[in-house]
């Protein structure tokens, strides 16, 4: 039984850390870690252990894999001799390796790019936004980005978040679905929103305008209706004392009259109680005339009275 000293055993532990990227950090952190090293630095020292681990896997993939798929695939077309129904992203498809050539160009992709899931996913995300701002901006038949190319950026970010079957979550969209679309699309208004904005704006402007242009021309006309029956009711006014003026004149002159008519008429009586006089003292009235002249000044006087 061989026994190993301490040091033995942490240098082991050194030489497979160096050689595989998996070091006693990446297990568990140190409590002498956390008090002296950042947190940027501990992000940092993990990612190049996994950069380490995703290079252990591309070299093993172009040394051993490669010629493992390469046997596998001169297995197959040398030795099934009839087609074989499988299935390709849900769809039957009939496969004959015997029509295949067994000396293809093999290129490795290993699917384990630069940076952790969580950047993958917030890089996915940018383009995710990018992608979505183009097509809102300038259509579908933009030059940068189309419909299948979006579907393809989420179907990466549905993978990078570790759903292996996109499928089921997006339909595929195949070149005559595409050509719908584009059509569809073209028929419908292209006018940019904040265009569309600014042509409300204007319109609910002009509507406004409208409103109170009307509004003041209403109040305009009942202005003038309000002036006109203002008119109206002084020339009434007017009128009404035109006609009492008159009346009052009128009332004047029948009251000059009358007074003229009673001062005729005292003239008139004066003149005959005078002849009366006179008469009686010539002696030359009779009674009977002198009845009658008494007569007639009595009727005078009711009349004056």
């Amino acid at each position: 039984m061989i026994y190993l000293t301490v040091q033995q055993v942490a240098s082991l532990d050194g030489v497979q850390a160096k050689r595989t990227g998996v070091s006693d950090m990446n297990q568990g952190l140190d409590a002498n870690v956390l008090q002296n090293v950042s947190a940027t630095a501990v992000a940092t020292m993990t990612a190049q252990s996994q950069g380490k681990l995703e290079l252990i896997a591309r070299i093993f993939a172009d040394t051993g894999i490669k010629h493992l798929m390469k046997g596998l695939l001169h297995l197959v077309c040398k030795y099934q001799d009839q087609p074989r129904a499988m299935a390709i992203n849900g769809k039957p498809m009939n496969i004959d390796p015997r029509e295949w050539d067994n000396q293809y160009n093999v290129s490795i992709n290993v699917g384990l790019g630069n940076g952790t899931g969580d950047e993958k996913i917030a890089m996915l995300q940018m383009i995710l936004a990018k992608q979505e701002q183009i097509l809102m901006q300038y259509g579908l038949d933009n030059p940068l980005v189309n419909l299948k190319q979006y579907r393809e950026t989420l179907a990466k970010f549905i993978n990078a978040s570790g759903y292996k079957d996109d499928a089921q979550f997006l339909n595929e969209i195949d070149e005559q679905m595409m050509q719908q679309v584009m059509q569809a699309d073209a028929q419908q208004d292209k006018t940019p929103p904040e265009v569309k904005a600014s042509q409300e704006i204007a319109k609910a402007e002009i509507a406004k305008a409208q409103m109170k242009a009307q509004t003041d021309a209403q109040a305009q006309q009942l202005k003038m209706q309000e002036l006109q029956f203002k008119v109206q009711m002084e020339q009434q006014e007017l009128e009404l004392q035109a006609k009492q003026q008159q009346m009052d004149a009128s009332k004047e002159l029948l009251k000059i009259q009358q007074e003229r008519l009673k001062l005729e008429s005292d003239v008139a009586l004066h003149k005959a109680e005078l002849a009366l006089k006179e008469e009686a003292q010539t002696d030359k009235v009779s009674s009977d005339d002198m009845k009658n002249m008494i007569q007639a000044v009595d009727k005078i006087a009711k009349i004056n009275g």
